[in-house]
């Protein structure tokens, strides 16, 4: 069983999310509005998250595959050679269940490489929408 891709899967939860939030700010943000008196970690809330959704914005745009590029087709040519070793000994080595799951999950993170450029742009298109949602569920000032 392969392993999951890392940035897929991220891509994947920010979707949900943003959907989320694109279906439900406008009932959303009168609740925030009316709990900020009450709760007042609310606003907190927003903003940390806000904030962390910013940082995870420019871990992303952060990198850099430029100087890799090159050696991007044999690498993964190495990892689907070892994901096809590995699904072969999965049976033959019930005790290593954990380590092949390891590795697999490494292996799927490498061989997601190559579309990253594309992966990255929608990321951070998704998280740019996603801070717009958010700011509009602030409560006023």
């Amino acid at each position: 069983m392969a392993g999951s891709n890392l940035y897929q899967d991220l891509k994947n939860a920010l979707t949900d999310f943003k959907n989320f939030l694109d279906a439900n700010t406008d009932k959303i943000a009168p609740a925030i509005q009316a709990l900020g008196s009450v709760v007042k970690e609310l606003p907190t809330l927003i903003d940390k998250l806000t904030g962390l959704m910013n940082s995870l914005k420019t871990e992303i745009q952060n990198l850099d595959l430029s100087a890799v590029t090159d050696k991007l087709a044999i690498v993964t040519s190495f990892t689907g050679a070892a994901q096809a070793l590995l699904t072969s000994a999965d049976a033959l080595l019930p005790n290593e269940k954990d380590k092949i799951k390891e590795v697999e999950d490494v292996l799927s993170v490498v061989t997601s490489l190559p579309t990253l450029d594309t992966v990255k742009g929608d990321i951070v298109g998704l998280i740019d929408g996603i801070v717009t949602d958010l700011n509009k569920l602030k409560p006023a000032a």
